[in-house]
């Protein structure tokens, strides 16, 4: 009788399992998603000529705000930066109005844009890269207790 118990509780048991592992595996809201649609990812999205249009700086003296600037830019300023990323890993930056250019190499890592040329390099965290626009924050150390933040407002100019 008590192996007949054991067995009905075992079956019981394995019977919850089984209807639970069902339930999850049947999930209806997953079957409502789009699983052939991908969303572009920053490697992708960057590809393409921005035009810088908004630069915010602060500078700073051992922790305390010495100076604050924003400014403002289109594409006749002399200040300027218009930069193409290419999807072979280089970018193309011009300043001005065309007066100088420069070769770069870069990659980009989870939020990271990542800009390097010979023996200088450069890590600017993406705080926004959508189709249209792209906000690049960049914060430097220096040993004189003397810090820059800098965050850089793109917009996408051509593809």
């Amino acid at each position: 009788m008590e192996k007949i118990l054991n067995w009905k509780l075992f079956l019981f048991v394995a019977s919850l399992l089984l209807s639970s592992l069902s339930f999850v595996a049947c999930d209806p809201d997953k079957e409502d998603e789009d699983t052939d649609v991908t969303t572009p990812t920053y490697k992708e999205l960057i590809i393409g000529k921005w035009g810088v249009n908004k630069v915010i700086e602060e500078r700073l003296i051992n922790g305390e705000i010495e100076s604050s600037d924003t400014l403002i830019y289109d594409s006749t300023s002399l200040g300027y930066l218009a930069i193409t990323f290419t999807n072979n890993g280089k970018a193309i930056t011009v300043y001005g109005n065309n007066s100088s250019s420069d070769t770069i190499d870069y990659y980009v890592l989870n939020n990271d844009l990542y800009l390097t040329k010979e023996d200088s390099h450069s890590t600017l965290s993406i705080k926004t890269l959508n189709s249209s626009s792209l906000n690049l924050y960049l914060e430097q150390d220096f040993d004189n207790g003397y810090t820059s933040k800098r965050s850089l407002y793109f917009s996408k100019i051509s593809k």
